[in-house]
């Protein structure tokens, strides 16, 4: 599923910048020795990658909800 490869790419990129698993928490600080412009590019593609995380997990939801009301309708 295209969810599971987003995760596991986003905990690629946290892994190399030794940042933690949890997508939730930001990416604080550049490790040493790692050119400022490749840490921003790394940031910014776990940023997008989040981002897309949510909004996948944001539609889930509200179609769960949308699938629940109209059960109680009945």
């Amino acid at each position: 599923m295209r969810i599971d490869r987003l995760i596991r790419k986003a905990r690629k990129i946290r892994k190399k910048v030794g940042a933690s698993d949890d997508l939730q928490e930001p990416i604080w600080r550049k490790p040493k020795g790692m050119h400022q412009k490749t840490f921003d590019r790394y940031v910014n593609e776990d940023e997008a990658i989040t981002d897309e995380i949510n909004a996948f997990i944001k539609a889930k939801l509200q179609l769960c909800g949308e699938e629940t009301q109209r059960g109680f309708l009945l």
